[in-house]
């Protein structure tokens, strides 16, 4: 068992996760990755997305939460 504090955790058996990335926007059909990558939208509504289908497509992106 693993205990964070102020650091959002996500695992899934084979899975592997790079750093989340960031960008102005919306990540759905500009950023191209693969299922699990996680994109930050800096500018307001601050969102966290991550990508939920497409492998290595810009689609298939949603809002897990705003921050």
């Amino acid at each position: 068992n693993t205990t964070a504090t102020g650091v959002l955790s996500i695992a899934t058996a084979g899975v592997d996760y790079a750093a989340p990335l960031s960008g102005a926007g919306s990540p759905e059909g500009v950023v191209t990755a693969s299922p699990g990558q996680m994109y930050v939208n800096t500018t307001p509504p601050k969102e966290l997305w991550v990508k939920t289908s497409g492998v290595a497509t810009n689609t298939g992106w949603e809002v897990f939460v705003t921050l």
